[in-house]
């Protein structure tokens, strides 16, 4: 059957209404999800802006105040070989740090008494015989080395002794020397601590009590 211009028109004009409000719903529903999804990625990715006078920093635990250990430390006066060991023995039985290192020193052994050398053996010999004819005892004549022609008149431990002997000849008008006589010996400068305030009191007890005849003082623990 045969379709007149008119009624084309009108079927044109519908198919155009319904394509345009197909779209309109589509478009408002295509709309209204992307701005819930856009609402929901904008809560979730995007970081919440805040300004450095609204932010609150986190209180951090508070330090407890760090406290310098400061020990107590002495020097002992020189000691001898066995005192020395006495005292590492004792103090390193109460726990107390020691320690000491040896040191050679020179000591006066003796007081050499003489009568200088003479230019000959035969003067040395005459004034020895002098002196025996004095009554001089324990004395001899030195004929070889370095002190040759000298007369020995005796070595003595005390020097009191010693001018005693050089006195007694100086009033006979015999000339007389005294030369000190040294030997080499270890001794031992102390160090004890640092200490803590317990170790302290044990370390004084033990000075007071069985080594009360020693020197000590402070000193920098360094």
């Amino acid at each position: 059957m045969p379709v007149d211009g008119g009624e084309m028109k009108f079927f044109i004009v519908v198919l155009i209404a319904l394509n345009a409000f197909a779209f309109y719903l589509y478009q408002q529903g295509v709309i209204g999800v992307a701005e819930e999804s856009e609402a929901i990625v904008s809560s979730v990715d995007q970081p919440v802006l805040q300004l450095a006078s609204e932010r609150i920093e986190p209180e951090l635990p508070m330090l407890a105040p760090q406290v310098k250990f400061v020990g107590h430390c002495y020097a002992v006066a020189e000691l001898g070989k066995i005192l020395f060991d006495q005292l590492v023995v004792r103090m390193s039985e109460a726990g107390i740090p020691i320690q000491g290192e040896p040191q050679k020193r020179d000591e006066i052994e003796s007081y050499w008494v003489y009568a200088p050398a003479q230019e000959t053996l035969r003067e040395a010999r005459g004034l020895y015989e002098k002196m025996v004819g004095m009554r001089v005892k324990d004395l001899y004549v030195i004929e070889a080395g370095k002190n040759r022609n000298t007369i020995s008149l005796g070595l003595y431990s005390q020097h009191a002794s010693a001018l005693e002997r050089l006195e007694w000849f100086t009033t006979r008008n015999i000339e007389v020397l005294i030369e000190p006589r040294y030997k080499s010996r270890d001794v031992y400068h102390v160090d004890i601590g640092p200490l803590l305030e317990h170790q302290n009191e044990t370390m004084l007890e033990i000075m007071s009590g069985q080594f009360s005849s020693l020197e000590y003082e402070n000193s920098s623990c360094i």
